[in-house]
């Protein structure tokens, strides 16, 4: 299982997250400056609310998709979100660890759905 975080929320919301490991949805449609999505496995985050959050995503060495075959440089990576039917960019405003273990950190998300 990996992790997903948020910040703090700055009113009362609900978040509800799962992570699903199997290949991303639609993984050729997507948006410059994402290259790419996982083959291997994405989370959904979903509010109920009105509060936007920056969305933290880790991985680390026990994931079939480890930095270390996936990750090649840290910034590059993009927090990327489906809009239904593109991979869109949520940005890259924090990472931290190495391609083997780390974290990445959007800039603040106004619309949530799956996330990778």
């Amino acid at each position: 299982m990996r992790e997903i975080g948020i910040s703090a929320p700055s009113s009362s919301t609900n978040f509800q997250a799962e992570f699903i490991r199997a290949p991303s949805l639609n993984r050729g449609s997507v948006l410059s400056p994402i290259t790419q999505v996982s083959a291997c496995e994405y989370w959904t985050l979903d509010r109920t609310g009105s509060a936007n959050v920056a969305v933290t995503l880790f991985w680390n060495s026990n994931s079939p998709c480890n930095g270390a075959l996936y990750v090649t440089n840290l910034g590059d990576l993009q927090v990327a979100r489906y809009n239904g039917s593109q991979w869109t960019s949520e940005g890259n405003v924090v990472t931290t660890g190495t391609n083997i273990s780390g974290t990445i950190t959007s800039g603040v998300v106004s619309s949530f759905s799956p996330f990778r």
